[in-house]
């Protein structure tokens, strides 16, 4: 196991202990009335970067729940809990996540989903991992028998009308959608439950873990339209939206389709 990867998954492990005992209210907002925050996000938080501060003193950190801070050329994203609004409703498809990224790419990254007793983990050019087993995606060039997750915020008709019109096209393409609008659902494209994941509102903190994961699996991790994702200058870019979609290899001409109609 490398390094990042080996500091990554010791990280997540020690930051999650315990999270299910942790109070469930909600405590505040991020602005948005569906990002919400609880004590555990903040106690995750709290961990996770102390223990980078331990081990790398001089990297960069972006996390969700704090200002961003500038370092060497190493940036860590944090992500406390993926999925905060279905912690604390009591639901156990939340998960906590952290990534590396250097010169624009991640180069580790790994996924805990607590209530599951999972942890995955991967490393560029090292594979994808759940504990000791090494997740492999086959390629498959069709919808029909795929079941195919999507990612939806709350918003005002006009801004979600692009989501309803995918999801349509959708459901006319696939065998069934599924939306737990948390990190669990790109875990399902990275073992192969889910054909793919979409998301038009997601932010670095969402993405650079999930991306290195699915990708090391052997699937795609893209912009919605196909062009590649863009993780360079992580500090100052950090409030920017990321539309993406992740899929199991051998999908694209198919999300193409059915994003292109909706666009």
């Amino acid at each position: 196991m490398g390094e990042l990867r080996a500091f990554v998954e010791h990280a997540l492990r020690e930051a999650t202990q315990g999270i299910a005992d942790l109070p469930r209210q909600v405590i505040g907002t991020s602005g948005e009335r569906d990002q919400v925050v609880t004590e555990a996000d903040l106690r995750v938080n709290a961990v996770l970067t102390e223990l980078i501060r331990a081990r790398f003193p001089a990297s960069a950190i972006v996390s969700e729940e704090a200002d961003p801070v500038e370092g060497d050329g190493l940036t860590w994203i944090i992500d406390p809990i993926d999925g905060t609004s279905n912690f604390a409703a009591g639901s156990p498809l939340y998960g906590s996540m952290l990534a590396a990224v250097r010169n624009g790419s991640v180069i580790a990254g790994g996924i805990a989903l607590p209530a599951f007793a999972e942890l995955y983990t991967a490393e560029l050019g090292e594979g994808a991992f759940c504990g000791d087993e090494r997740l492999r995606l086959t390629s498959r060039e069709s919808l029909v028998d795929e079941l195919v997750a999507y990612g939806m915020d709350v918003g005002a008709p006009e801004a979600i009308a692009p989501d309803l019109a995918t999801v349509t096209g959708l459901a006319g393409s696939c065998r069934g959608i599924r939306s737990s609008n948390s990190v669990f659902d790109a875990v399902m494209v990275a073992r192969g439950a889910y054909g793919a994941l979409l998301h038009r509102g997601m932010r670095i903190w969402d993405i650079a873990p999930i991306a290195i994961l699915v990708s090391e699996a052997g699937g795609e991790c893209t912009a919605l339209d196909g062009t590649p994702l863009r993780f360079d200058s992580p500090t100052k870019r950090h409030a920017e939206v990321y539309a993406v979609r992740c899929a199991r290899p051998g999908l694209s001409e198919a999300l193409d389709a059915v994003v292109g109609e909706a666009l």
